[in-house]
């Protein structure tokens, strides 16, 4: 006698029961990898050595591209609490490029050309879309498989910011 079991009010037999189960298994492992996020793999001073060269060489970068945006501190390197209690983030010290960066290039496009092989370089993934962001700034970013974001934000003037979670414990 064959055991039978429903799904959705139709009978599935066996073979038609494990598929079915196979199929959700993997939807869920899928779904899970999609939501998961990267944990924090380097403590504030490893991912400062880390991550401080690609802010520096981007800057670098985008200076010989376009001579005409100065790029100064904004800010410095800080460790901070991430805000959801789930541990800290390293901040590298924020460029500030004057005049704004996309207007002075052309277009969002344009920065990536230039952005683009020091990310690579880096380890970033390539961009290749502008985003717009709250308050009327628009913006481009990447990230690196630990999670570190890199990210443009232009409002007449460009930031250049990286942020990553660090393993520290006291911010």
């Amino acid at each position: 006698m064959t055991r039978t079991h429903t799904l959705s009010g139709r009978r599935l037999g066996r073979p038609a029961l494990v598929a079915a189960a196979l199929l959700l298994g993997v939807a869920v492992g899928l779904a899970g990898c999609a939501a998961s996020t990267p944990s924090a793999s380097l403590d504030s001073d490893a991912a400062t050595e880390r991550y401080q060269p690609v802010v520096d060489d981007l800057a670098t970068a985008l200076t010989e591209a376009y001579p005409t945006v100065t790029w100064t501190d904004d800010s410095e390197t800080r460790v901070t609490d991430d805000g959801d209690g789930g541990g800290c983030s390293l901040a590298i010290g924020t460029k500030r490029g004057d005049p704004s960066l996309p207007d002075t290039a052309g277009t969002w496009k344009d920065v990536m050309a230039v952005a683009n092989p020091v990310l690579s370089e880096h380890g970033f993934a390539e961009i290749d879309g502008e985003e717009s962001l709250e308050g009327g700034w628009t913006g481009i970013r990447s990230t690196d498989d630990t999670g570190a974001e890199l990210r443009f934000a232009d409002k007449g003037y460009t930031l250049l910011s990286l942020t990553v979670a660090v393993t520290d414990t006291d911010c």
